[in-house]
């Protein structure tokens, strides 16, 4: 019986080790080569879908959102607006533009370019809006505040700034209201739970606005007749209304603005909210 030397078997299993190893080597790279063969494919033909479907609105008055209804961009001249492939096709994906708030009325930005008119005291939004068609009715927001009511005496209403209020932690002065003092309560504009929707001025923490008298540290620190009074002037420091709070007929929105806007942004963005969702030809209003 022939008996296979010790030196010979570690060889073998050696070699069937090594023979192994390379067999799943070239397995991965062979399984890889058609993973990526087929996600390029796909690719390709995710980005000739695409491009059909820009072809394909490009001229159309009526851009199709997602979840159903129509949005006509011939009512909001001067508006970029991208498109996206979904289950429901080809439809809007986002719109994004800017309008001057005159003290009255809202302006396109667009339409403004090259008239010579005295734009003193008029208040800038930029648009960035999510397009879809949101027909729930009852779901509560689960971010921003989720307080219906807060303590009066936590409750700050900026006499300069009529419909804005802030909503401290502690009664001032206090370290703790440093989250606070640069979000400015919309008073009169609730989202259809209740809760507050809030303009956000990150714009107040930063390295700008030092030595302004107006950053966040210098806010936590004036007491409550100071903060009522609260007057930004001219500062610039930017602010945004994020997606939370901002919803419309065709989807939400964040809008950009500057501190100086501030005076005007309760009553212009609620002009601004009426303006995107008459735009809307089917679909629930906001």
């Amino acid at each position: 019986m022939f008996v296979m030397p010790r030196k010979g078997r570690k060889w073998w299993c050696k070699t069937i080790v090594k023979v192994s190893i390379l067999s799943l080597f070239f397995y991965w790279l062979i399984s890889e080569y058609f993973y990526w063969d087929r996600v390029w494919k796909a690719g390709e033909i995710s980005h000739k879908e695409l491009v059909e479907c820009r072809k394909k609105l490009s001229d159309s008055k009526y851009l199709p959102i997602l979840g159903g209804g129509l949005l006509d961009v011939s009512k909001l001249h001067g508006f970029f607006w991208s498109v996206k492939m979904s289950k429901e096709g080809c439809v809007g994906d986002n719109l994004e533009g800017s309008f001057w708030w005159t003290g009255t009325e809202l302006r396109n930005t667009y339409d403004e370019v090259g008239k010579k008119n005295d734009q003193t005291g008029w208040a800038h939004f930029n648009v960035a809006a999510r397009l879809f068609l949101n027909n729930s009715n009852a779901s509560p927001h689960s971010t921003g505040y989720r307080n219906l009511d807060w303590p009066d005496e936590l409750i700050i209403k900026l006499k300069n700034y009529p419909g804005l209020e802030l909503w401290l932690k502690a009664p001032p002065p206090s370290d703790e209201n440093t989250s606070s003092v640069s979000h400015f309560i919309l008073r009169d504009w609730r989202r259809r739970d209740g809760t507050p929707r809030y303009i956000s001025c990150g714009g107040l923490r930063s390295s700008r606005s030092l030595g302004s008298g107006f950053n966040v540290e210098d806010l936590t620190k004036l007491h409550r007749v100071h903060l009522e009074n609260l007057d930004f002037g001219s500062l610039r420091a930017y602010c945004n209304v994020d997606l939370d709070s901002f919803n419309f007929a065709a989807g939400d929105a964040r809008i950009s603005l500057g501190v100086d806007s501030l005076r005007s942004a309760p009553k212009a963005l609620k002009f601004l909210n009426d303006y995107l969702s008459r735009s809307v030809i089917t679909g629930s209003k906001e």
